[in-house]
């Protein structure tokens, strides 16, 4: 993650670490898991046929989260 950010000082540097813990612990894929994260997520399956996925970026833009969005 730090080959792609510019850190200008310590707590820009810890507020990136934190939430890049948070991403890797609870969002990201691991194939060691099943594919699951290390504390688990949950199975979000197409709640309606017109549905759209939703991308909510994470620390910084480097990553992102997909969901499905509730509108129709």
């Amino acid at each position: 993650m730090l080959n792609h950010m510019l850190i200008f000082n310590e707590e820009q540097l810890r507020d990136f670490m934190k939430q890049y813990f948070e991403y890797y612990n609870n969002e990201r894929c691991h194939l060691a898991v099943g594919r699951d994260s290390p504390n688990g997520r949950e199975i979000r399956n197409k709640p309606f046929k017109s549905a759209r996925i939703i991308s909510s970026p994470r620390i910084g833009g480097l990553h992102h989260m997909y969901k499905w969005n509730k509108a129709a």
